[in-house]
């Protein structure tokens, strides 16, 4: 049979070159083929910065020196590009991306910079200086002495003698992003290889130790196993972020990260309310000029308070507040005359008492305690859903319905548990003890006005104090709420939940204006600095992290506790972080530096739940399980080795587990830093804690679990907690 025409040509032999074609395109091919299972199998394992970098080099390989990737290069602004790029991709990515985008700002300059400057010609040099130029401004507030040694490098000559320069082309800058992120910056990328693209490809291949993590609650994932954190008694926590052994302003190898720059300083007083304060405080002083080498009322407060605004305090644009009223003047006055009339304590001389308040037949039911800034009201939350205020002193509460004369109040909204609750802020007024919501007259009424709550029900509830009513219930998170905390200033408040999230809200808005995300588990408890420009967070990861209320970004990550935390307070001079956890250890943290100061010992386990500060910011008193009240040397840095091996609980004697006491030493005896014969009996039988140097009195209960303790504004400790004896 004749074959056609058209199979005919198709049957015929390949001539030479015809075969080496197909040879060719079958072997192409079979590459291809291959390829796209090797990328198929990175996507699918998670490897997405392999990925990446392997379609960077097989598309230009594949289109020879003509293609545009292989013109970008070798053109000398691959790397300068990248900056510009990486300001477009964070404009354009998803608000809840920004963040994470923004974190790549600085290394993504630094390295652009340096790798550019490297490579020598003039091209290069000039293309640096210009970048360089382009972003000082962007980068000087937060990175002065980085930048400054930057701008000494001119040459490529210069590099081997920089330090900073040999820090960070020598070692990989850390990062962490959620995966969600990383998938978003290596697609928007790829997209933008010819633009920029190409250089931040490589920068983040060969300069950037990025480690994507799926936001989950589980120990694999949990933040100190991501960073390979082992060494817990460290006392240089781990940071998520930086050059290892690099701190902007030190030299290498004496801290642990690059930080963010923080303004820790006070909050400038609004203009008029400082002119009103001055105003009022002149008054007081004529009528009442100080007596016995006191100081007068306005050198107090001018020496106190900051007006003017400066680089390492917060600016009131930042986080806005109403306007002033005339509460706050009186509030700011009274608070002056508290602050020079009070018990000023200095640690090694004086002997200090704790005023207990014990609440009886609770039946286990009680979860907080809170007491007001005015001392008159005291507050307990209730695994029943309900609330009662108490007034200190058993005088009547100060209803706005005078028929009401009652020592004692339910509040009756929240459908479960109470977990927490915190009074607004509020000031006592000794000149009217008496004054009720409807005797205010000419007379601002500065006493406790308003209770926040939150409940396992997710929500959190404002309360009115003269209506003893829920004036507004805020709903945001969508797990059970776990703390809330007033602003100093009130108007702001943060919460904490089991959602893994903190929000920061304001009483006049129903829903929440900022969310801080980062941790991997539950947030636990939450606190203000005191200049009310960041929240500290505490987890079931047993981090701490500290955020920006301006702009929600995390400014600090901390580590090194081993239980989980309890409770959180700042210091009084905003530069130190106290945190408590339930192994009954207190440690303190550097803000400025990030670091970890000391450890604290002397509570047993079973949890530290409550700690204060004093005016000054030299003790701290904490409350915990064990029944004790303890007093904390906070400056003393040379107790961070275990001390005595004591079996007490204070002054003489102390609770132990069982309910039955043992005998130990005095308080001068568990302040000292020795050990006596008690200490080695003690430490034979196995009793008790080891105690740090740096405790200075322990104060017994009667069986009673330590809630909630304070220091007031005249430095008197307070306790509360509730007896468990008999049971």
């Amino acid at each position: 049979m004749a074959i056609p025409y058209r199979f005919a040509r198709s049957a015929a032999p390949p001539s030479e070159p015809q075969a080496d074609s197909l040879a060719r395109r079958a072997e192409e091919s079979k590459a291809n083929a291959n390829l796209r299972k090797v990328i198929e199998y990175l996507s699918k394992k998670g490897y997405s910065k392999t990925e990446a970098i392997l379609r960077v080099e097989s598309a230009a390989q594949a289109h020879g020196d003509n293609h545009p990737l292989s013109t970008a290069m070798k053109a000398p602004s691959k790397y300068t590009d990248a900056m510009p790029l990486l300001d477009r991709l964070t404009d354009n990515v998803l608000d809840i991306y920004k963040p994470e985008f923004r974190r790549l700002n600085w290394p993504i300059f630094v390295y652009a910079f340096l790798r550019t400057l490297s490579d020598g010609s003039e091209k290069h040099i000039q293309l640096a200086a210009e970048l360089f130029k382009a972003y000082k401004n962007k980068f000087e507030s937060d990175h002065p002495d980085d930048m400054l040694s930057l701008g000494l490098i001119h040459l490529p000559e210069h590099l081997p003698s920089s330090t900073l320069a040999q820090a960070y082309l020598s070692n990989k800058y850390r990062l962490t992003l959620s995966n969600a992120a990383y998938q978003q910056l290596i697609i928007m990328t790829e997209e933008q290889l010819e633009h920029g693209g190409l250089g931040m490809t490589l920068i983040m291949t060969d300069n950037l130790d990025i480690r994507s993590v799926d936001r989950v609650a589980t120990d694999g994932n949990a933040i100190d196993k991501i960073l390979g954190r082992t060494n817990l008694d460290s006392n240089w926590p781990a940071e998520d972020e930086g050059i290892p052994g690099h701190n902007p302003g030190q030299n290498a190898g004496n801290s642990s990260s690059v930080l963010t720059r923080l303004k820790l300083g006070p909050l400038p007083m609004e203009p008029t309310l400082f002119d009103d304060v001055v105003a009022d405080l002149q008054e007081e002083d004529a009528k009442n000029p100080p007596v016995n080498g006191q100081t007068s009322l306005l050198s107090e407060f001018t020496s106190r308070i900051k007006q003017e605004e400066s680089d390492d305090a917060p600016t009131r644009n930042d986080l806005p507040y109403p306007p002033s009223k005339a509460r706050d003047v009186m509030s700011e006055v009274l608070k002056i005359k508290e602050h020079r009339d009070r018990f000023k304590i200095e640690t090694q001389k004086d002997k200090l008492s704790v005023c207990m308040y014990t609440f009886h037949n609770t039946n286990d039911t009680v979860n907080c305690v809170a007491i007001s800034d005015d001392n008159f009201l005291i507050a307990v939350g209730t695994s029943e859903s309900y609330i009662r205020v108490f007034t200190m002193d058993g005088s009547p509460l100060k209803f706005l319905n005078k028929e009401k004369k009652a020592a004692s109040e339910r509040l009756i909204g929240h459908s479960g548990p109470v977990f927490n609750l915190t009074f607004g802020p509020a000031v006592d007024n000794p000149n009217f003890p008496d004054q009720g919501f409807k005797d205010r007259g000419e007379v601002p009424y500065v006493a406790s006005e308003w209770l926040l709550s939150c409940s396992a029900d997710n929500t959190i509830r404002l309360w009115n104090l003269g209506l003893m009513s829920c004036i507004m219930v805020f709903k945001g998170h969508i797990a059970p709420v776990f703390d809330v905390a007033w602003s100093p200033f009130g108007y702001y408040f943060a919460s904490a939940g089991h959602d893994k999230m903190a929000l920061l809200w304001c009483t006049g808005k129903a829903g929440p204006i900022r969310y801080f995300v980062g941790h991997d588990q539950c947030v636990d408890c939450v606190a203000f600095h005191p200049n009310g420009a960041y929240v500290f967070t505490a987890a079931s990861d047993r981090t701490v992290r500290m955020f920006q209320c301006s702009n929600g970004s995390s400014v600090r990550l901390f580590t090194g506790h081993t239980g989980y935390i309890n409770d959180m307070a700042c210091s009084p001079t905003g530069k130190v972080l106290a945190t408590a956890d339930d192994h009954g250890i207190i440690v303190l943290w550097d803000l400025k530096e990030g670091k970890l100061l000391k450890r604290m010992r002397g509570h047993e386990r079973g949890g530290t739940w409550s700690i204060s500060w004093n005016v000054e910011g030299s003790l701290i008193l904490s409350g915990a399980n064990d029944g004790t009240v303890r007093l904390w040397d906070a400056n003393k840095l040379d107790g961070m080795g275990q001390g005595k091996i004591v079996g007490e609980g204070g002054m003489g004697t102390r609770v132990d587990g069982q309910g039955g006491t043992t005998a130990g030493p005095s308080v001068s005896a568990a302040a000292g830093g020795g050990g006596g014969g008690s200490s080695s009996s003690s430490k034979k039988k196995g009793k008790g804690p080891a105690v740090s140097g740096d405790q200075l009195s322990a104060f017994p209960t009667k069986q009673t679990p330590v809630l909630f303790v304070k220091f007031t504004r005249m430095n008197l400790g307070i306790g509360a907690g509730c007896f468990r004896g008999g049971q």
